[in-house]
């Protein structure tokens, strides 16, 4: 979702920014107020799980983590792990994908030039803004394991 407005010399409308959902939106304009509902809504329930639409709910990630769409799903070569409520709400998903070597982390920028042997890689991590610091990362990644 993007959101944009262009300044063309007219009189500013008022806007407002949602403490909640913190998208801002202009006042009074049937268009923005449907929009941040929708916005508002799926913020604050998360995603709803449907087995069909598995790779929705990917795009959906990648838009969230700024990611370039992934090819895992089209090909079929991962994974993925999903975290739900009891009311099918996803909690956070893992998307991982076989792997033959990788290269260790030596800081935050820099890795190793030497190859070591690995089995799986993770391409997505993703957990919903209301439910982080939960451990549900950690759980999803022991699921991998």
């Amino acid at each position: 979702m993007v959101q944009t407005t262009l300044q063309l010399g007219q009189r500013q409308p008022r806007s407002q920014k949602c403490k909640e959902c913190e998208m801002e939106y202009s006042i009074g304009s049937a268009e923005d107020d449907q929009l941040h509902k929708a916005y508002h809504r799926q913020y604050m329930d998360g995603i709803r799980w449907r087995a069909s639409k598995g790779m929705v709910q990917v795009s959906i990630v990648d838009k969230e983590l700024g990611a370039i769409p992934s090819d895992i799903p089209k090909t079929g070569t991962g994974q993925g792990f999903v975290c739900l409520t009891p009311d099918g709400r996803v909690k956070g998903c893992v998307l991982a994908e076989p792997i033959h070597y990788a290269h260790e982390s030596i800081s935050d920028t820099t890795y190793s030039d030497e190859r070591v042997d690995a089995i799986c890689g993770i391409s997505r991590i993703w957990v919903s803004k209301l439910d982080r610091r939960q451990g549900i990362a950690t759980r999803l990644l022991d699921a991998v394991r």
